[in-house]
């Protein structure tokens, strides 16, 4: 009857260690279309992520468990979980990435005042943007407080 017990917890520790194997590649790559964010301005489709964001927030907590208890540092790992709110819809990130193209436009100096007026009503008509910057931002404090209930301080 013990080698049964030892065959089962071996299979067990097994299928973690695959399982953990699993999630960090997860991450990895992740971390790979992260990188594509050269600001806070920049939102990205979700289109992009390589699994759904559940899917990279239950890696990024357990990888972070792990690294924790190894005493090992977890803000990139935090701040990965939080940027998860600038990935959008397609239809958002198309918006914001004109918005912004416009704001870079708009700062260029030898921007005629007639097209700054232009830039300025083309903005000031579309407010789907800062619906989109006002989400992304909630959605952000929304995830900083739930990786520090899971990760930083668990009950």
């Amino acid at each position: 009857m013990k080698w049964i017990t030892r065959y089962f917890n071996k299979n067990r520790v097994t299928k973690a260690l695959q399982s953990l194997e699993a999630m960090q590649k997860l991450v990895n790559d992740y971390g790979v279309i992260l990188a594509m964010l050269k600001t806070s301005e920049d939102f990205i489709s979700v289109d992009r992520l390589p699994a759904s964001k559940p899917e990279i927030k239950r890696a990024l907590i357990a990888i972070a468990r792990v690294a924790k208890s190894r005493g090992d540092s977890i803000d990139e790992l935090h701040k990965g979980y939080m940027f998860l709110a600038y990935f959008v819809s397609r239809e958002e990130a198309e918006i914001m990435k004109r918005f912004n193209e416009l704001g870079r436009e708009s700062l260029a100096k030898d921007v005629s005042n007639s097209r700054i007026a232009e830039i300025i009503q083309e903005m000031s008509q579309n407010k789907t943007h800062m619906e989109i910057r006002q989400g992304a931002l909630d959605e952000f404090s929304w995830l900083f407080r739930e990786f520090e209930a899971e990760v930083v301080k668990p009950n």
